[in-house]
């Protein structure tokens, strides 16, 4: 059994089979609509299951606690003493994704391959059902232990030595008592570094590289450039060999410097402060860099860092006006283009824009604003929610929406069409609307109050949850008293 295997199967074991497994009943999806007794259980911040706007079915113990939440697709959101445990299915998509603490710890699934962190500790499992696939365990920066893509095993134990295979951008990393040796090979390229990083050599095909840092470095790639520095960083220089793009340059620094080629030509003074470039791809002024900062071509850029400023590449357009406080970022792709607005940290907007070609229209199917900590709102085609308090400053993530913002939830008003629904300190108020049909409001355990015309008329009230009540269904009526008496009337029935 690979490592975090057993300890996987451990929690899960632990958090099915322990005393929650009693709440397992109420997870059953709600019947169709048909009265409030098909539609809601509710015992205030005790205990409630309900249908949302968007048939969304959620139970809930103990305010926010404890959850169980059951969507139209099939997904659904669980928590167990949030937010020590929270996580999301897809059977659909065959994922999943739980988190403890986080961010402390986070996993997830997805087919056959397991990702799983814990603090600085990475695990991945890239097919679960073969014991001879790649996998990976990494508590950085001190232990390594996995099977790389070539099949071999490997074991590193930092920074007395060993191999690691398939970490950041490298195929194999070898080294001992770093940072005396250190190995590494990326396709055919292979660099043994001694003192790293004084001492460094690189072969490989067309590619020849030797470094004594910081007196005197030199890389050659056959038929693109020959770059050489001495007392690094106080001059650099290169030839570039690129059809398109051959000729020499050089930097005194922090003096001057030059780049002279066949598209393009540079100059520098006191670099990186003062620059003008231009070139077949795009025209450049820093004077001086990072406060005015101008191009045009193939990127359009104004600043006037940090007052203001402008950028255009490509499809993305951004901004900002006193950097870092407000910005803002418009890209287009196709017919959706994403709008994003923000005055750190108070304040952010993101509108999804659609053009339909046919009508001519924009169209608005999703948007989002926050103003924090005080509350967001959030628009999805026509679901509406509006929430007090946020306090994740941030761009929503599904570990913070499933394991930190509902305890900070302190009201949330949610709407899908005809649907509406207030929910007020984890319970302790709410009401729901649905159509012109069902009505229903509760401040536990003072009162409660529904109204349902689809099952003929039917109303009914109590206090302090049956200490007086009534209730009324067509011509028939109910009163009850201290919670177990009952006197009816109407056809059918006699007076008792």
């Amino acid at each position: 059994m690979k490592p975090f295997d057993r300890a996987r199967r451990v929690w899960a074991g632990l958090c099915l089979g322990s005393v929650l497994a009693g709440l397992a009943a109420a997870e059953v999806p709600a019947p169709a609509h048909a009265g409030l007794e098909a539609l809601i259980f509710d015992w205030g911040w005790l205990g409630s299951r309900q249908v949302e706007p968007g048939e969304v079915v959620r139970t809930r113990w103990l305010g926010p606690l404890f959850e169980t939440t059951l969507l139209p697709d099939g997904s659904s959101v669980r928590a167990r003493l949030r937010p020590v445990f929270s996580g999301a299915q897809w059977p659909a998509a065959a994922r999943r994704e739980w988190e403890v603490l986080w961010p402390v710890a986070r996993g997830r699934a997805q087919d056959d391959e397991r990702r799983a962190r814990v603090l600085l500790a990475w695990y991945s499992d890239y097919d679960g059902t073969d014991p001879a696939a790649r996998w990976h365990l990494h508590v950085l920066p001190l232990y390594f232990q996995g099977r790389g893509r070539n099949g071999q095993n490997y074991l590193a134990l930092f920074p007395f030595g060993g191999v690691i295979r398939d970490f950041l951008w490298l195929e194999e990393i070898r080294f001992a008592l770093f940072p005396l040796w250190v190995q590494s090979a990326k396709n055919d390229l292979r660099t043994t570094t001694l003192l790293w990083p004084v001492f460094s050599r690189t072969d490989g095909e067309g590619v020849w590289r030797r470094r004594v840092f910081p007196l005197w470095g030199r890389s050659i790639r056959e038929g693109q450039f020959d770059k050489q520095f001495i007392l690094w960083p106080f001059w650099n220089q290169a030839r570039y060999d690129w059809p398109e793009s051959h000729g020499r340059a050089w930097i005194l620094f922090p003096l001057a410097g030059r780049v002279s080629l066949s598209d393009q030509q540079s100059i520098m003074v006191l670099p990186p402060f003062f620059r003008w470039h231009t070139g077949v791809q795009r025209r450049q002024l820093y004077c001086p860099w990072p406060f005015v900062q101008w191009s045009r071509g193939d990127i359009d850029k104004l600043y006037f860092w940090p007052l203001w400023g402008r950028k255009r590449v490509g499809p993305r357009h951004s901004g900002f006006v006193a950097w870092p406080l407000a910005s803002y970022s418009r890209a287009t792709y196709g017919d959706t283009t994403t709008l994003d607005r923000r005055l750190a940290p108070f304040y952010y907007e993101r509108i999804v824009s659609v053009s339909n070609a046919a009508s001519g229209r924009i169209e608005r199917p999703s948007q989002q604003v926050k103003l924090w900590p005080l509350g967001s709102y959030r628009r999805h085609n026509n679901q509406r929610r509006w929430r007090v308090l946020d306090l994740w400053p941030l761009h929503d993530t599904g570990p913070v929406e499933r394991a930190w913002a509902p305890l900070w939830t302190l009201y949330q008003y949610q709407v899908a069409g005809s649907t509406n629904r207030t929910d007020l300190l984890w319970g302790l108020f709410k009401q729901a609307r649905v159509g012109q049909d069902l009505r229903y409001a509760a401040l536990f355990p003072i009162y409660d109050w529904q109204k349902d015309h689809e099952m003929k008329d039917h109303t009914r009230w109590n206090l302090a949850r049956g200490l007086l009540g009534y209730e009324r269904q067509g011509r028939r009526r109910t009163y009850r008293f201290l919670w177990g008496l009952r006197w009816r009337t109407g056809p059918g029935e006699a007076a008792p």
